[in-house]
């Protein structure tokens, strides 16, 4: 499994604790786990990226199975979202 940030790939794979999977290597220390209908990144930083699956977007006429869009970006710390 991949996630893409800043137009880099990052390869995911399986951590300890089942459904969450962590860089195999990274600046950063992150953990993607599944949420609902879609996948969560949080970061050491405290900052948290939410993907949905393309077919939850929209009035779901696209459907690719292995695509997931970044649809909200938060800071725990602040009750802003982007």
């Amino acid at each position: 499994m991949f996630v893409a940030l800043d137009g880099n790939p990052v390869h995911m794979v399986p951590a300890t604790t089942p459904g969450t999977y962590v860089p195999f290597v990274a600046d950063e220390y992150m953990e993607l786990r599944e949420v609902g209908d879609g996948w969560r990144l949080d970061t050491l930083g405290g900052v948290q990226y939410t993907f949905r699956p393309v077919t939850s977007l929209g009035n779901g006429a696209y459907a690719d199975p292995n695509l997931w869009l970044l649809t909200q970006i938060r800071h725990v710390a602040s009750p802003d979202r982007c």
